[in-house]
């Protein structure tokens, strides 16, 4: 002022600061907890209605040696209801083996659909060429009007850099609709039991009943038990639809309080069965930050099991795209975290 007094004192400004401070973080928790409510409270996943199901079942074959596993897969997850067929691709490069891998391509096919009309099931088949093998796979799976795709799992360097492989990442990220990535070390037909490790929050998803009817429909297929391993709420719903959809199917439910606990799960996988991973794409109601370790924990702990990871179905919307749910692949550092770290790291001091 003129006089040289001021009008906020240094307690006054202070404590102004401390309170903006307060607020920003405070706000930030709250806003936190209101979108998983909100979330909570308006659960998109729906059971499926076969009446309306959009069921086209893609399998990519690549490799002679997993082409009749990849089949047969399809196969025992497809609706006979709707006595629908599938669509087997095999896309090579345009280059200058184009002609010799096309031959290749075309008699891995006619493998295919001779074993698939064994079991009298149509398919479509196409050898597809492409100067960018992620993009054709997503091209065809398009035009064919796909609901979902099953693929073989990488078979090269064991190793967590490289479990992916170089073509499942622009998959998965590119593609909305569900992937089912499967590595079995046996004939189908004698898997005695499969497991299966849910994420929290799964059930919101949009494609929750999609892959839950699919594993529904191999355990039934297959006359095996099948093993829920998720938290309550999840486990509850899963029970509901399995009693009401496929009472005949011998299902257990294990409750599973952390993710992290997936690791603890591996001395329970024996040879003859399948360890099924339900996962998420970043940016999905189920997302969590520990999902991008999953690559390590499984060549870790279940390295030589059959395994199977499941990217559920977004019906459309896109990758990466906010959500009301965004913070929650945050979850294992939320806002009441960093309060508590930042404090701790200011007395340490």
């Amino acid at each position: 002022m003129a006089d040289g007094q001021r009008l906020l004192n240094d307690d006054v400004l202070n404590g102004t600061v401390i309170l903006i401070l307060v607020t920003c973080i405070f706000s930030s928790f709250m806003t936190e907890r209101a979108s998983k409510q909100i979330a909570l409270e308006n659960q998109a996943a729906v059971p499926e209605d076969e009446s309306g199901d959009d069921e086209k079942i893609m399998i990519n074959v690549k490799h002679a040696e997993t082409a009749e596993l990849l089949v047969g897969l399809a196969m025992l997850m497809r609706n006979r209801m709707l006595n629908r067929g599938m669509v087997a691709l095999n896309v090579v490069y345009d280059d200058a083996n184009r002609l010799k891998y096309q031959e290749n391509g075309r008699r891995l096919l006619e493998h295919v659909t001779k074993v698939a009309n064994y079991a009298g099931v149509g398919v479509q088949t196409q050898v597809r060429i492409a100067t960018n093998i992620i993009n054709g796979i997503k091209h065809a799976f398009k035009e064919f009007n796909a609901s979902e795709m099953i693929i073989g799992m990488h078979n090269g360097d064991d190793s967590a850099k490289k479990f992916w492989g170089e073509f499942i990442p622009g998959l998965f990220t590119g593609l909305s609709r569900q992937i089912t990535i499967v590595r079995c070390l046996r004939p189908l037909n004698t898997i005695r039991r499969i497991q299966v490790a849910v994420p929290s929050r799964a059930e919101l998803e949009p494609g929750f009943y999609r892959w839950l009817e699919r594993l529904a429909r191999i355990a039934e297929n297959l006359d095996c038990r099948i093993q829920f391993h998720a938290k309550r709420e999840t486990l509850s719903l899963v029970n509901q639809y399995v009693q009401n959809r496929h009472p005949n199917v011998r299902a257990e439910y294990t409750f599973m309080a952390h993710w992290i606990d997936i690791a603890k799960l591996a001395g329970g996988v024996a040879d003859d069965h399948i360890f099924v991973v339900i996962t998420a794409r970043k940016g999905t109601i189920s997302y969590k930050s520990a999902l991008d370790r999953l690559p390590e924990e499984l060549t870790r702990y279940f390295s030589g099991k059959s395994l199977m990871i499941i990217f559920p179905d977004q019906y459309g919307e896109p990758v990466g795209a906010m959500t009301l749910a965004e913070p929650q692949h945050h979850e294992q550092r939320s806002a009441y975290d960093m309060l508590v770290t930042w404090i701790r790291k200011k007395v340490r001091k």
